[in-house]
């Protein structure tokens, strides 16, 4: 394995000493458990902006990460993170199945704060899904 951002399973990765220092640092780092919603608009009440958000646990779970840079040299980009638990999801599928609605709106709450987390946003945002392990995935 190497260091980098882009992790596969043909593509682990190791954490490089600075990054697990950042990671250790509550002043750069920013944790959130499953079935938490956390962006940059909510670190900011929390003490100001981090470097880094990040999970763990990511197994049966999908987590969302979304960003976008920022506008001005002097600013950090916005940041948005979820942690979706498998069974938060199905919660939304059945519920959107009785009431007899489009299965698309199962994640209309998480829809609405990455909404409203890159409200008026001119820049591009980038989102990567993590979870849902080809090792997870089995028949039968």
């Amino acid at each position: 394995a190497k260091a980098t951002i882009s992790v596969t399973s043909s593509y682990p990765t190791e954490m490089d000493d600075v990054l697990l220092a950042a990671l250790a640092d509550a002043q750069q780092s920013y944790f959130f458990c499953m079935d938490e919603v956390t962006s940059s608009a909510l670190l900011e009440t929390d003490g100001g902006r981090r470097r880094f958000m990040a999970t763990t646990g990511v197994f049966s779970c999908i987590t969302v990460f979304a960003w976008s840079k920022s506008t001005c040299a002097n600013s950090p980009g916005l940041c948005f993170g979820a942690h979706v638990s498998l069974g938060a999801l199905l919660r939304g599928l059945r519920a959107c199945t009785q009431a007899k609605h489009d299965i698309d709106r199962a994640l209309a709450p998480l829809l609405l704060r990455l909404r409203h987390c890159f409200q008026g946003s001119t820049q591009d945002i980038i989102l990567t899904l993590v979870g849902g392990h080809r090792a997870m995935d089995s028949i039968g």
